[in-house]
């Protein structure tokens, strides 16, 4: 009950300020986005990465229910069409109850959903590795295999980051979540979890 409450007065409190603290956090948020994606290393002959990241939306509005069993039940949402609106929906739940982010940052989260919506890998990360327009995913639909990367979570400090990656490979299909916490000026993966598969 207590977690309930906390929710919808966080809810309450964003809606009333959508847009405070964006401009404070968004340049240092962008810098330390392309510092994330630079510490990934990229094998030369692995599949093209897709310059437009994906934008995450941590959502509070359907928290799970419980019924009799005390199991969760899943609002299943229809399934998006457009390449940077799949899998973009992420219950706060995932993020709060994975121990590496504590509550302080909740509020946090959600007010991401409103700040660096639109974010392309910069040109210096670019030119070291193999990487696709999403003009070109677009147009040739399905055919390409490709990896797509989220727009990444941060905590309040700006020390942890959370960021799914995507791969749409012709023989697997997965997508996976990064725990990521910056060590000085370096970030390091501190622990993977596989989100889906598609056989």
């Amino acid at each position: 009950m207590k977690k309930i409450i906390t929710f919808f007065l966080l809810i309450v409190i964003i809606s009333c300020n959508k847009s405070q603290g964006c401009d404070d956090t968004q340049k240092i948020r962008e810098i330390e986005t392309a510092n994330i994606i630079g510490s990934f290393n990229y094998n030369k002959g692995s599949l093209p990465i897709c310059i437009t990241l994906k934008k995450l939306n941590i959502r509070t509005d359907l928290k799970a229910e419980r019924n009799r069993n005390d199991s969760m039940v899943i609002v299943k949402l229809p399934p998006k069409e457009d390449l940077l609106s799949r899998n973009t929906e992420l219950f706060i739940e995932k993020l709060l109850d994975s121990n590496f982010f504590n509550q302080s940052d909740s509020l946090n989260f959600v007010q991401q959903n409103y700040c660096l919506s639109h974010y392309s890998i910069p040109n210096e990360i670019s030119e070291k590795v193999k990487t696709i327009s999403l003009a070109t995913l677009k147009n040739q639909k399905e055919k390409n295999e490709y990896i797509i990367m989220s727009i990444p979570i941060f905590s309040i400090d700006n020390k942890k980051a959370y960021i799914e990656i995507d791969t749409y490979a012709k023989d697997y299909k997965h997508g996976e979540s990064f725990y990521l916490e910056k060590n000085g000026e370096k970030w390091k993966v501190i622990y993977i979890v596989n989100n889906w598969n598609q056989c």
